[in-house]
């Protein structure tokens, strides 16, 4: 069985350029300012998260998140 502690959802505001994050219930919060592009991909099979993020059409930061301790 699988236990959620919490729910978080990223969500990029492109008129503002802002991505946003919203824990469980709450409302959305402002935690990267001009943002250009946000891209998230999951790879069950390896129980990994991709994320990058674009700054200004110029950099990106990206990386994996290794989610241990889950079964499915």
């Amino acid at each position: 069985s699988v236990v959620v502690l919490k729910e978080v959802e990223y969500r990029l505001y492109t008129d503002q350029n802002t991505l946003k994050r919203k824990v469980n219930k709450g409302n959305f919060q402002p935690i990267m300012e001009e943002v250009t592009n946000f891209y998230v991909k999951y790879y069950g099979e390896v129980r990994s998260v991709l994320y990058r993020i674009e700054i200004n059409r110029k950099e990106q930061i990206s990386g994996y998140i290794f989610l241990t301790n889950m079964e499915q």
